[in-house]
């Protein structure tokens, strides 16, 4: 015996903007989660929608020149990277080096880039992993530098892989991108590990104002959320998670819904696919979106797979309006055990 089964519309996609996970099964994902989405709004709260990548800035670092030679002025007194040494002045002095103590710290390895980090302390970073130079903001000046930390590393040569959010250290390298407290790593990019694709590696900027880690032209990390965006491949795909029963047995789909809301007048497509089991993606009619700004319908329409019934299906939107925002994408689906995995 199956026990209750449900004859209804069930929640396939929703939750959006859309997350990329790749390394979990699709069976598995949450409504918000898809193994292959690009070209979306990362801003656009609650809805599906497309867009671009955001613009960044980048972290701004004062200088001082003195006597020609560069230096980083933070936390009242400068600094600079010479290989290995983290050179540093006495404090409030930013016209002319005066050596305070030893004047220098000295790094595991040599300084790709430095930067204050986590309230009163100075990130260094290196190609072989991180260290915190701890009490920054001591007028004293007799600094060390703490425990290597050799997973917190950066490419040589790229020191812009390297920023800070809300002053918490985030890096980016042939791993992924990941965040660093000075004793913890996060690994922000672990929905994709295994198959990185647009999220490995890029110059880190950020809108800071809405806590958003932007990696070059290739993709957006929503730093509250945790969400991934990929931009780094051209046009607008939408993926769904596979919806699957609780207990794995077949069910059909007959039709599905689109609940949206138009963003401004507009008449065009939503050109979409499905696909049931593992089978090829199948080409639906295209749907007519026509309405008018502010005006929020609901859509259904029949499913014309002609194989509408397995134990696995899924939907794909190739081509969705720039007018048009998506709330939720539900199916209609008969003898289907209810309180699937990805619930």
């Amino acid at each position: 015996m199956r026990g209750d089964l449900y004859d209804g519309w069930a929640e396939l996609a929703g939750d959006f903007p859309p997350s990329v996970n790749t390394d979990s099964d699709s069976t598995q994902l949450k409504p918000h989660e898809t193994p292959s989405c690009y070209g979306v709004d990362c801003k656009a709260t609650g809805f599906l929608k497309t867009g671009s990548i955001l613009t960044g800035t980048a972290r701004h670092a004062p200088t001082k020149t003195i006597s020609s030679t560069a230096y980083q002025w933070f936390y009242d007194r400068v600094w600079r990277a010479s290989t290995t040494d983290l050179i540093y002045g006495a404090k409030y002095y930013d016209d002319v080096y005066a050596p305070q103590g030893k004047s220098k710290v000295t790094a595991e390895d040599a300084i790709e880039t430095f930067m204050p980090a986590l309230s009163n302390d100075v990130w260094v970073v290196t190609e072989t992993g991180s260290q915190i130079l701890s009490n920054a903001t001591s007028g004293e000046g007799q600094f060390k530098l703490g425990q290597f930390f050799q997973e917190a590393y950066i490419t040589t040569g790229q020191p812009t892989h390297a920023t800070t959010v809300a002053g918490v250290p985030h890096f980016s390298n042939v791993d992924g991108v990941f965040s660093w407290n000075g004793q913890t790593l996060k690994e922000l990019t672990r929905p994709v590990r295994t198959s990185l694709g647009s999220f490995v590696g890029a110059s880190l900027t950020a809108d800071y104002s809405e806590q958003f880690l932007i990696g070059a032209s290739a993709y957006v990390i929503d730093l509250e959320s945790g969400k991934l965006f990929d931009y780094g491949t051209s046009g607008f795909q939408f993926t769904t998670r596979t919806l699957s029963a609780k207990d794995y047995a077949p069910f059909q789909v007959d039709a599905i819904s689109l609940d949206v809301e138009y963003a401004s007048n507009g008449n065009d497509l939503v050109r979409w696919e499905s696909k049931v089991e593992d089978g090829n993606w199948y080409e639906e009619e295209p749907i007519t979106m026509n309405g008018d700004a502010g005006t929020r319908s609901r859509i259904e329409v029949s499913v014309g797979n002609g194989i509408r019934r397995g134990r696995k299906f899924a939907v794909r939107l190739t081509a969705l309006p720039s007018f048009l925002k998506v709330r939720d994408i539900k199916v209609m689906v008969r003898e289907f055990a209810q309180e699937t995995p990805s619930e």
